[in-house]
Parts: structure tokens; C-alpha cells; sequence
């Protein structure tokens, strides 16, 4: 169900995306508003689930190697009861940082981030032995990350809603 935004809230929105850790002050300036009015917005958005929580955007490269692999898996048997096995035991992995359902020629497009090859074939390795299904899996270096995800495209997503055209940036 779509949630009723008006402008001030696209405007908090895209703020928090670029800044999470901005002051409330500071965001209430930035969005037109007092900071009253702001926090409880911020706070209404975060109660009604279309604010998560604010994470640090942590950058492992300064801290130590890192590999990302994308792996396309398909499974054997193609019922709920297998796509419920897959995806519990995936989500205990943590390792595995991102995983979607997809149509089409595979099943599921999981994102791996080890420390180097060896591990990545140990998290797969095990992810066999624990029969969850997997018919085959294809494995993808990631070489460089080309654009890495810096928030959602909200003026894109929302463009149909003509209140917000004139209103944001």
C-alpha cells in the first residue's frame, strides 16, 4: 500500500539519503520547516515504516581487502517449500548482504562480500553440503564497483504525482 507523502516529506526524504546523520536543525533548514514540525514528520515517517533506520555507510576498503561476488542461483525444485528453505538458511549468512527473487532464468541473485576467493568458495561449499536446493550457481568477480547505490531516485519514482514536479530538486 503506498503511503500519502506531500512535499515536505519528499524533501525530508531525499535530505536524510544524502545526509543521515544530519541534525534535526540542520535538516528543518534544509526542507523549509521549524524543527518542531520536522521531528515529528521525521518521526511519522519512521512509524508509518517509510524511514528505516539509519545506518553508517561503512567503507571497507579503508579498512581492509575485500571480495564482492554476484552469484546467480538456480534451484533444483521450483515450490514454496524449497524457496522457504533457500531463503532461511541464506538469511543467516552473513555473508550474503543482498538477496532477491528474480524472474526469469534463474531463481534468486545473491551478493557475497568475503575477505578473498577462498572464503567465497567456502560460504558456497556449504551452502551445498546444507542441501538447500541449489540445481547451479554462477559466480561473478566484481572488478569495480561502476555507480554503488547513494539512495532511492525519489522525484523519478514519484514523478506521476504532479504535487511534487515544481516542489523538489
Amino acid at each position: 500500500m503506498r503511503k500519502s507523502i506531500d512535499r515536505y516529506d519528499l524533501k525530508i526524504l531525499s535530505a536524510l539519503q544524502r545526509d543521515g546523520r544530519t541534525t534535526m536543525s540542520r535538516l528543518a533548514g534544509t526542507v523549509g520547516l521549524s524543527a518542531s514540525p520536522c521531528h515529528a514528520r521525521v518521526q511519522r515517517l519512521m512509524k508509518d515504516g517509510v524511514l528505516g533506520p539509519c545506518r553508517p555507510d561503512v567503507n571497507i576498503d579503508k579498512l581492509t581487502y575485500s571480495l564482492t561476488v554476484i552469484v546467480p542461483v538456480e534451484l533444483k525444485q521450483h515450490d514454496s517449500k524449497n524457496f522457504k528453505l533457500f531463503e532461511k538458511v541464506i538469511s543467516t549468512m552473513p555473508q550474503i548482504v543482498e538477496c532477491y527473487a528474480v524472474g526469469g532464468g534463474f531463481d534468486y541473485v545473491i551478493k557475497v562480500i568475503t575477505k578473498d576467493i577462498e572464503s567465497f568458495q567456502h560460504l558456497m561449499d556449504e551452502l551445498l553440503e546444507r542441501e538447500v536446493g541449489i540445481a547451479r550457481y554462477y559466480s561473478y568477480i566484481v572488478t569495480k564497483p561502476v555507480k554503488k547505490f547513494i539512495g532511492l531516485p525519489l522525484k523519478e519514482l514519484l514523478s506521476s504525482d504532479d504535487e511534487y514536479e515544481s516542489e523538489t530538486e
